[in-house]
């Protein structure tokens, strides 16, 4: 496989990593999977909105525990018709009871149905059903256009998040009491609704297009969005509307009606009307709100709605969701060359904190809900992915460098290879480089005596720890051991990582002499134990010589050799081998190094001249020092 190729499947990789993190998150999303984690989401975001104070057109009246105490349960018809005499009386906009009234309650049944005929601005509840109304309203309404139904629908966990505006049984299409009371509310100002040219759906609420909440929008994964629903914006919570008691309404200390949107409804626990919202962060009853004030917070949006004062919330559909999360898939696929897992935990969580700040922008300054969780899902599918692959692909790098130098360098070089290995690494191995390096050769002087001695099985053991020795001080030094030939070292210093300075050259240089040196001395100590029981003694032939080499790896993908190519080897190999007259050789080793590697070291290592030496297929004489 060549770089390019090698290139190319990395980039294969990175697509296969888009496109499986994107299957999976397209999977969950129309499985619903995402469904609860992004409503939290949606419910985090909604609490997060620039707050704005309760609308002061609308009015509650609450029915208390107090109030049925007094008045009792159910509250008798006279009890209605007075509590809505004393509230006209104060001139309001619209009236809406929140109470089912299907069955008579006497006594005062007939002043009821006199203040229902007399007053055109009121609007009573009735619960719909397949057929129409499965808890009708009060006689003296049927028929009329002073109606709306109070249906609500939750999501899983009871959560109110959605309202119905319209509902039909098929023949007839009916308003919700917010829809009824909010018309009412804006008739002066000519609002009604009307269709939207083109959009079949839609409907003209004032200044407004309301579009209706489809099955899959938003978070909702085969959501039930039978009739028209909107979503809720509860902008003014946590703040409460104005609200008065019953009582309070009934012994005249209620003023202030004129021309707001008045509803009527149960605050009592004991009467189980109360639901949870997005600002319900737990489960307590404390948490909930009464259904009146549910009314009142979508009649509120309503109005803003008609009169141009707010915009409805837009969810996102399918479609879009799933390109903003390819988008950051994509984006995902960048932190394939981050070469560190610091920079990558960096960009994911980058990644997670602009995701969700562009949604919680889009939601509170355009009303747009952006769903975020596939998004960041998708983020972090793909990045997860690609840096296995990355991982994947390094171990692969990896298992090559580590073939080619093993064990035969120091861990700092070991390090410094592999943060550099793209200097490295090309095609089937090793780009060939040219550099200057220092080469060190050593030898046995007299081994085939030796092993002569000592028998294959007594020589494998001596030879063993022999090479342990020399090997250790070549490590220590920053050197590479390129290969053990019999009884033979050849050690590189300066590669494979391409040394550029002259200062680098000659630190290479003087680690190579101070590696010979340092074999040197391990060879004394040897000897003196070999001496000591009784075994054979060794003496060392070293050469070291300094200049341009090209190293690269030959071989097949099986079997890859790192190797070395240049006369400054030949050379080297010849300083470790020439023969010196008898007596002129230290009897245990002998460093000898050319000319160029003593003008890099001279300021470090004493030598002294041995002179210009005709050496074995060299053509011309090398000038050689001998390290003292």
């Amino acid at each position: 496989m060549s770089f390019d190729s090698s290139k190319r499947r990395a980039l294969l990789l990175c697509a296969g990593a888009f496109v499986a993190a994107l299957a999976l998150v397209s999977a969950a999303r129309y499985a619903g999977l995402l469904q609860e984690l992004e409503l939290a989401a949606y419910d985090a975001m909604l609490r997060m909105r620039s707050p704005v104070p309760a609308d002061p057109r609308i009015v509650l009246i609450l029915e208390t525990e107090e109030d049925l105490r007094r008045f009792g349960h159910p509250l008798p018809d006279g009890v209605l018709a007075r509590m809505l005499e004393h509230i006209e009386a104060q001139g309001p906009a619209a009236v809406g009871v929140d109470k089912y009234r299907d069955v008579p309650v006497p006594p005062g049944t007939e002043a009821l149905d006199a203040a229902l005929r007399k007053h055109q601005n009121l609007v009573w509840i009735f619960l719909f059903g397949p057929k129409g109304a499965l808890v009708p309203p009060p006689a003296a309404l049927k028929g009329t256009d002073r109606l709306g139904f109070n249906d609500t629908v939750d999501d899983p966990g009871g959560i109110i998040r959605r309202g119905l505006v319209f509902l039909d049984d098929g023949t007839t299409t009916y308003p919700s009491l917010s829809l009824a009371l909010a018309l009412r509310f804006m008739r002066p100002h000519s609002i009604g609704v009307g269709p939207v040219a083109g959009r079949d759906e839609a409907v003209q609420l004032g200044r407004s297009r309301l579009d209706p909440l489809n099955p899959n929008d938003g978070a909702y994964a085969g959501a039930d969005a039978a009739g028209f629903q909107i979503l809720r914006d509860y902008r003014s919570m946590p703040d409460h509307f104005v609200s008065h008691t019953l009582s309070d309404l009934m012994d005249g200390k209620v003023q202030g009606l004129k021309d707001k949107i008045v509803i009527f409804g149960s605050n009592a626990e004991s009467l189980g009307d109360q639901f949870y919202t997005p600002f319900s962060k737990g489960r307590a009853a404390r948490e909930r709100i009464s259904g009146t004030e549910l009314h009142g917070h979508i009649t509120s949006q309503l109005v803003r709605l008609g009169l141009g004062e707010s915009r409805p919330i837009v969810p996102w559909g399918v479609s879009a969701q799933l390109m903003y999360a390819a988008l950051w898939c994509a984006l995902g696929m960048l932190l394939f060359k981050a070469r560190r897992l610091i920079i990558v935990l960096a960009g994911a969580a980058a990644g997670m904190i602009v995701v969700v700040a562009v949604s919680v922008w889009a939601l509170d300054a355009r009303d747009v809900w952006i769903p975020f969780v596939p998004a960041i899902a998708g983020f972090l599918l793909t990045t997860g992915l690609v840096v296995a692959m990355r991982a994947a692909l390094e171990r692969r790098e990896r298992a090559l460098v580590m073939s080619l130098f093993s064990k035969h360098v120091s861990p700092a070089v070991a390090r410094e290879i592999w943060e550099r290995k793209d200097e490295l690494v090309g095609g089937q191995g090793l780009k060939p480089v040219a550099l200057t390096a220092s080469i060190l050769f050593s030898d046995i002087r007299g081994f085939t005596p030796i092993s002569e001695k000592l028998g294959a099985l007594g020589l494998a053991r001596w030879i063993e720890v022999y090479m342990r020795a020399m090997s250790q001080p070549i490590l220590d030094n920053n050197g590479l051991i390129r290969q053990y030939i019999g009884d033979a070292i050849m050690a590189l210093f300066g590669v494979p990582v391409p040394r550029t300075t002259q200062a680098q050259i000659a630190e290479d240089a003087l680690n190579a002499v101070r590696a010979a040196m340092a074999m040197r001395d391990a060879l004394r100590k040897l000897n003196q134990d070999w001496a000591a029981n009784g075994e054979l003694t060794a003496g060392t032939r070293i050469g070291i010589h300094t200049g341009a080499i090209v190293t690269c790896s030959i071989g097949t993908a099986d079997r890859m050799e790192y190797t070395v190519l240049g006369d400054v080897v030949n050379t080297a190999a010849r300083l470790e081998s020439f023969a010196g007259k008898p007596g002129e050789e230290p009897p245990e080793c002998r460093i000898l190094i050319s000319a160029v590697t003593r003008e890099l070291v001279k300021d470090h290592i004493e030598t002294e001249a041995v002179g210009e030496l005709t050496l074995k297929g060299k053509s011309e004489k090398v000038f050689v020092y001998r390290v003292l």
